[in-house]
């Protein structure tokens, strides 16, 4: 790699657009469920796609609506601690999907209605700035970041050491599979 064409800084920014992107996409996934769609035509998942795009967009004025309007206060311990506040985008989209929707269909949104739905459905989450988590897996024994072996790989292995007796050399989520199957001769 090129380092001055691809310095420290420049790839820094390239990630962090990258990640806008997969928080993009996380609330789509999230809030959308597209896994439960029983749509059969490619047609009507397009249409459907762009609803949730338009969704997703007008979640964006709001929270800019209110940002223009109440702005993100700020306490003089928030700035000391560096304390970064945003707004919940989950229960805003809830909000807008089932309060807010028929009166922006229907043209009959007001001023006041906004207002109101701002102060029932925009909340804050604060974070403090440079904190970090361990990442736990909900399944016992597996790590987020090792994937050293495909679905059917993983099976193949299990067997494998089934018939060969060889259960012990299995690392523990194998083992947990192994314990699962029964190989019937």
């Amino acid at each position: 790699m090129d380092n001055i064409k691809y310095s420290d800084s420049t790839i820094l920014k390239y990630y962090s657009s990258r990640w806008d992107i997969e928080v993009f996409f996380k609330l789509l996934k999230s809030n959308f469920k597209f896994q439960n769609l029983n749509e059969k035509d490619h047609i009507n998942y397009k249409k459907l796609y762009i609803c949730e795009i338009i969704l997703t967009y007008v979640e964006k004025i709001i929270e800019y609506y209110f940002s223009k309007i109440y702005g993100k206060p700020k306490t003089q311990k928030e700035i000391d601690k560096k304390v970064i506040k945003k707004i919940n985008k989950t229960n805003l989209l809830k909000g807008i999907f089932s309060s807010l929707l028929y009166d922006i269909l229907y043209d009959k949104l007001t001023m006041d209605k906004l207002n109101i739905f701002c102060k029932s459905y925009v909340v804050y989450v604060v974070n403090k700035t440079g904190r970090s988590f361990v990442r736990n897996s909900k399944t016992p024994f597996t790590k987020w970041y090792i994937k050293g072996y495909s679905e059917l790989t993983k099976y193949c292995k299990v067997i494998d050491a089934k018939i060969n007796d060889t259960v012990e050399k299995l690392n523990k989520n194998l083992k947990v599979l192994a314990g699962k199957i029964q190989i019937i001769e």
